[in-house]
Order: structure tokens, then C-alpha cells, then sequence
């Protein structure tokens, strides 16, 4: 069987991140095989082969490397090189220290379920690994090298030299289509999402503003009314100081208007003997009050324009 990591040692961290993944999303149902002494070996890949090789090469190293004809074997293709567990008969499973966590650069004395190795690790990769007798030659490393306990260890979701299957899910080519189609909907979603909360907000604004019209319209309304009225106010208590005669030209028109209908003057503007007036009137004959303002005599000027509010006129005339 072969087993590969897609990962190299040199991204301890992020091999670390899809250890978790794997543990979350396919558990760890694996059958470890702690009983069974296992002749290990390792070969570095030669500097004239091509990574495409790997595969075959570490394929038929396996069975030159095993020293037993017929016998089980378990392979592992690091970033380095192969390695190869050899058993006369059968595996229980997976090798005990194939399923171990790597350890640090140098030599180390290993504790497993049932026997000591001594091992020598380089960029995590396992370079030999032998099995120690218990006794004097176990005591005798021991008094030079700390004993590390694969069960004091904390488990990880694989070991060192397992395939993950989170490895051959991200070299399947489908995997990053998928990825990339799932960021692309996310960033649909999220425009969509930014652009009906615009929408939403941009309503609710419209809302809040028609609401704030209603509400006050009928206050702006007075106002305008208020200060237009105190502007005629203002306008014939200084009447005086105004050229020309703002009294009698205001009387005057105010005569021939008041033949047709009622009537309200919403503005009064006098300047010299220019009046203009804005005024309300619900019913007239507009070219009829004309003519007979122009026909009084008084008025060198007249002309009448309609005003943007309904029955509303702008009067003006020019006093002789």
C-alpha cells in the first residue's frame, strides 16, 4: 500500500490545520498494529528523478528494499525519500511508528505499546528506526537519551507517514472548481446582500423623509404665508419712504379687481411706480381685467403672467 502526504515538513503548521480537518470530517477509525516488529528502511529519492516518478519508483524500492519474499509491506513516500515497513507474514494495520508524530531533528529512544525503538529523525522524516530489547540495552539509552512515550503524546487525527484523505481530496482538480465556485458565490451572495440592504436603506430614508414632509409641510406653509404677509405689512407701513405712490396705485388696481371676484395678494413689490402683485383669484377674465386696467388710465404698463399655484396671477403694473 502506498501512502503519501502531500505536505512537506517544512509547513509544520499547516500540516497541522488539515490533521485537524481530517479529524473533524473522517474521524480516525484506523487500525494501528503495535505488536508486530517491523524491519523499517528509508531511501532518498536520487537527485536524477522527477517528482511524475516517485510514485513508480517507491513502488519497486519497496519490494527490492523488503527482506522478506512474500510478506507484508506498508510504504510512505515523504518529501525525501521512501520508507518501507517490512513483516514476514501480515500487518494489523498500520506500523505503530508510522502512526507516531514526527519528532525533532536527531536520535531519540521511542517508547511504543508493547516495544522501544531507536530512531533518528531529519526534517521529519524517520531515517532508520530500529527495535530496542527491554532491559540492560534499554537502560543503557536511556541513561544518555530521554525516553519519549508514544502514548504521553498528543494524538494527532494522522500520523507522520498516513495518507490523509483530506490530501486526496485537494488534488482532485474538481475540488478547486468547487472552491472557486463556492468564493464566487460568496461574493454574489455578499453584493446581493450589500445591494438589498442599499435598497432597504435607501427606501427607509425616502420614507422617513416623505413621513418628515407630511409633518412639517403644513408648518412651512404657514411660515411662507406669515412672512409674506409681514412683508406687505412692512412694506405699506414704510410706504413714505417708498418712490412714487404706493397707496393710491394699490387702490387703483384694487378697484378694478374687485369687479370680478374676491381677491388676497400673497406679495406686494413696489419699485418706483412698478407694483407687482401675486394674486388669488378663483374666478376672472384675465384678458377682460387687462383691458380695463389699461383703459383706467392710471397705468402705463400692464401685464398679467399665471403663477405656479392654481387661480394664482402675477400683476404688474407701471403707475403714469
Amino acid at each position: 500500500m502506498i501512502s503519501t502526504h502531500t505536505l512537506s515538513a517544512q509547513l509544520p503548521w499547516l500540516t497541522v490545520l488539515l490533521d485537524r480537518i481530517e479529524q473533524l470530517l473522517w474521524g480516525d477509525n484506523a487500525a494501528v498494529d503495535t505488536s508486530t516488529a517491523a524491519f523499517y528502511v528509508f531511501k532518498p529519492f536520487p537527485s536524477s528523478l522527477k517528482p511524475s516518478q516517485y510514485k513508480d519508483w517507491g513502488q519497486l524500492q519497496s519490494k527490492i528494499l523488503s527482506p522478506f519474499e512474500g510478506g507484508a509491506r506498508y510504504v510512505h513516500l515523504s518529501h525525501a525519500g521512501v520508507c518501507v515497513w517490512a513483516v514476514p507474514k501480515a500487518l494489523k494495520g498500520t506500523p505503530e511508528t508510522a502512526m507516531q508524530p514526527s519528532l525533532p531533528d536527531g536520535n531519540h529512544v521511542v517508547k511504543g505499546a508493547s516495544q522501544y525503538y531507536q530512531q533518528r529523525w531529519q526534517d521529519g522524516v524517520m531515517y532508520s528506526c530500529s527495535p530496542l530489547s527491554i532491559g540492560a540495552e534499554t537502560s543503557q539509552h536511556a541513561a544518555t537519551d530521554d525516553i519519549v512515550e508514544l502514548a504521553l503524546l498528543k494524538r494527532q487525527a494522522t500520523g507522520w507517514a498516513v495518507k490523509r484523505n483530506i490530501d486526496e481530496w485537494l488534488a482532485k482538480p474538481v475540488t478547486w472548481l468547487l472552491v472557486m465556485a463556492f468564493l464566487m458565490f460568496s461574493v454574489f451572495v455578499w453584493q446581493l446582500g450589500a445591494t438589498g440592504s442599499h435598497l432597504i436603506q435607501r427606501k427607509s430614508v425616502a420614507d422617513e423623509t416623505t413621513t418628515l414632509e407630511q409633518e412639517v409641510g403644513d408648518k412651512l406653509a404657514l411660515q411662507s404665508k406669515y412672512q409674506q404677509q409681514q412683508s406687505i405689512m412692512l412694506l405699506v407701513a414704510n410706504w413714505q419712504q417708498q418712490n412714487g405712490f404706493l397707496p393710491q396705485t394699490l387702490a387703483n388696481v384694487a378697484k378694478v379687481v374687485m369687479q370680478y371676484d374676491t381677491w388676497q395678494a400673497d406679495s406686494i413689490e413696489w419699485q418706483g411706480k412698478r407694483l407687482v402683485l401675486l394674486l388669488q383669484l378663483q374666478k376672472a377674465d384675465i384678458s377682460t381685467l387687462v383691458a380695463d386696467l389699461e383703459q383706467a388710465g392710471l397705468f402705463s404698463e400692464v401685464a398679467i403672467r399665471p403663477h405656479s399655484k392654481a387661480n394664482t396671477w402675477t400683476l404688474e403694473v407701471v403707475q403714469q
